[in-house]
């Protein structure tokens, strides 16, 4: 791409010459690279698009790299962690826990116990060990926590008007019929 630009801006005696036409070339090379490298750079300095930097935002942070996990919940332990400072209140529970949910969470203190309610989710997310650890890292150590998950129940089941057998040929796997709505 470079190297066609730069030989452009030559004057016309220039152009055929074979020593600098392999200079521009040379030079080219060098400056496609550079530009998918800056842009690669640029990706990481936002959480939502790293992938490499989340290493040096992790070790920032004080997280324990744990590569078996998908980028995304890696990311979502970075936001939470970097997000969970301040007054520990239900709004500051409800800023680290929507690092994974999105939103799709109600807090509420009550009687001495922290209540997270997943309005969104069915079934318990695949990460909610991050969830715990993230909310016990803000949530006063003396207060309890306890978790309300969305189930299907049979009559949600019912008021799909499947029979058995159209259910069946569905070929849903459990984690699959959980999410079934």
């Amino acid at each position: 791409m470079y190297s066609g630009v730069l030989t452009k801006n030559l004057h016309k005696i220039f152009r055929q010459d074979p020593f600098i036409a392999e200079l521009n070339h040379s030079i080219g090379q060098r400056l496609d690279s550079f530009g998918s490298r800056l842009a690669d750079f640029l990706l990481q300095l936002d959480i939502e698009t790293a992938t490499w930097a989340l290493l040096i935002y992790e070790k920032e942070c004080g997280i324990v790299t744990d590569p078996t996990k998908t980028l995304e919940d890696r990311r979502a332990v970075i936001k939470s962690k970097m997000r969970g400072s301040g007054k520990a209140d239900a709004a500051l529970i409800q800023l680290v826990v929507n690092s994974w949910t999105n939103g799709g969470v109600d807090i509420s203190f009550e009687d001495g116990v922290i209540t997270v309610t997943f309005n969104d989710v069915t079934g318990i997310p695949s990460n909610m060990n991050d969830v715990k650890a993230a909310i016990e890292l803000v949530k006063p150590a003396h207060l309890p926590i306890t978790f309300i998950f969305n189930y299907m129940t049979w009559d949600e089941l019912d008021a799909k008007g499947l029979t058995w057998n159209e259910l069946d040929a569905l070929g849903l796997t459990w984690d699959e019929f959980e999410k079934f709505t």
